[in-house]
């Protein structure tokens, strides 16, 4: 019996994970879907480079925080 409530757990705990990784992804696309026509249409190089930069430090945050 013992077995079977940690395998009830932990699917629980893997389908979790799948939809925080999905929430993550889409947060992740409408932010780089948001800042892409500022990033194209700035003038200014260092403006554009900051927006390229957080870009970025979204982009990395997702990738490493779902590695286990």
């Amino acid at each position: 019996m013992t077995s079977t409530k940690n395998t009830d757990s932990e699917s629980g705990r893997t389908l979790e994970t799948k939809k925080t990784k999905l929430g993550g992804f889409i947060g992740l696309a409408l932010l780089l879907a948001f800042f892409t026509p500022y990033v194209v249409k700035l003038p200014q190089i260092d403006i554009t480079l900051i927006l390229i930069g957080g870009m970025v430090l979204a982009i990395v945050d997702f990738i490493t925080e779902h590695k286990d």
